[in-house]
Order: C-alpha cells, then structure tokens, then sequence
C-alpha cells in the first residue's frame, strides 16, 4: 500500500467549503423560512382586509331621510298628472317597476292626487277600480 502524504491545506479548504456550504444551507434555508413567514403574514392581512370588507357590506345603512320615498311619490305624482286617461296612467304606474311593500305607497299617492281635486274626477276613480281589479290585495288596502 502506497501512502500519499496528507494534504492538510487541500483538507482544510474541503472542511471551509464544507462550511461554507452548510452555512449558504442554513441562509437559503433561513430566506426560505423567512419567506415563508412573509407570504403567511401577507395572506393573514389579506384575510383581515376581506373580513373588514365582507362586515362593511353585511352593515345595512338605514336611511332615515326617506328620500327613496319622495323620490318615489314624486315619480308617481308626475306618472299621474302626465297621462291624459286613466288607463295610460295605469300603464305607465305598471311599468314604474315598484318594489314590493311600496304598492300601497302608490295606491295612497291614487287618493292624495284626488283629494287635491277641488271636485270629484272621475279619472281617479277610474284608476283606483283598475289597480282593484288587478290585484285582490290592492282592494283589500283601499278598503284600509
């Protein structure tokens, strides 16, 4: 057996690289850790600011103005002193796309433009029977 000397230089630069390398290991390994960390903190934030967003939406903002309602009695108003018959103003109040519960806003609107009449036209009576035969539940809030 031949015995080569021992280049302790050339093993001592192996250990440094060695080194070297377990200590690049441990930095990638720490960048990655700390990466990591970062991405998590960042979809934790995302999470929070969808959480924020989603209980804004769910907060229902009353409006205590009533400013849908005149805009609306406004609408109808104008719907009824605009037409010339009282089948066009049924017409066109059909079409005004009202929401559900704010009927007997437009039938009350019916009596009001009446009532303002210094004598009885037949032209509300007329529209007020028509919304009665449409539907049973408006005759039932006339009779109210």
């Amino acid at each position: 057996m031949l015995r080569r000397p021992i280049d302790w230089k050339a093993v001592s630069r192996m250990k440094v690289g060695r080194r070297e390398e377990m200590q690049e290991d441990s930095e990638t390994k720490e960048t990655i850790c700390s990466k990591r960390v970062q991405m998590e903190e960042e979809e934790e934030e995302e999470e929070e600011e969808d959480e924020e967003e989603a209980a804004a939406q769910q907060q229902e903002i009353q409006d205590q103005t009533e400013t849908d309602l005149v805009n609306l009695r406004r609408t109808i108003y104008l719907t009824i002193q605009s037409s010339m018959q009282s089948d066009e103003a049924a017409h066109k109040l059909l079409k005004l796309q009202i929401k559900p519960g704010q009927e007997k806003e437009m039938l009350r609107m019916i009596i009001e433009c009446g009532m303002q009449e210094k004598s009885y036209m037949k032209y509300y009576g007329v529209l007020a029977e028509r919304f009665c035969k449409l539907k049973k539940e408006w005759e039932e809030m006339y009779d109210e």
